[in-house]
């Protein structure tokens, strides 16, 4: 090649770094963004369940031995907070959102949950119903609940569904 041909050839090749730097940082950017936008959403849907966190928070209404829902209203309430956390679990388990981050912003409340023994019992424990949480009990286990690894034993034969 001519040197003229040659000088093409790299001033295409510095052309090209240049774009893929410029292409990456784009995409960073991207991801910031993502990341701030997602954390301002958990702080929305977490505020459509903040009458049950509030209940199974430490002090909450919920959180002394033997205080649980009562009502078909209150459970399904109890059962909609749980069904986010499962939501929560799968966009970690694909990868979408960094476990540290939803470690730091959820573990606390999956805690709380499990932490109240009417709630355990009769949904994680309760082989009638222990099926129907099994992505629940994976993010439990994810996130390394204490207490998990004791849960009362039940039918371990479903793997989460995802």
């Amino acid at each position: 090649l001519s040197r003229e041909a040659n000088q093409t050839v790299a001033e295409q090749i510095d052309l090209s770094r240049e774009a893929n730097r410029a292409v990456a940082e784009q995409l960073q950017l991207s991801r910031t963004i993502a990341l701030g936008e997602f954390l301002l959403n958990v702080d929305k849907m977490f505020d459509q369940h903040q009458e049950v966190h509030l209940a199974l928070r430490p002090g909450g209404k919920w959180s002394q031995k033997g205080n649980a829902p009562q009502s078909g209203e209150e459970w399904a309430k109890v059962e909609d907070y749980m069904g986010l956390m499962e939501q929560y679990y799968v966009l970690v388990d694909k990868g979408i959102i960094d476990k540290e981050i939803v470690r730091h912003f959820i573990k606390y409340r999956l805690q709380n949950i499990f932490n109240n023994e009417t709630i355990r019992k009769t949904r994680l424990e309760d082989p009638t119903q222990r099926y129907r949480w099994t992505q629940f009990i994976a993010f439990c286990k994810l996130l390394e609940i204490e207490g998990i690894d004791e849960l009362a034993d039940g039918d371990h034969s479903q793997e989460p569904i995802v």
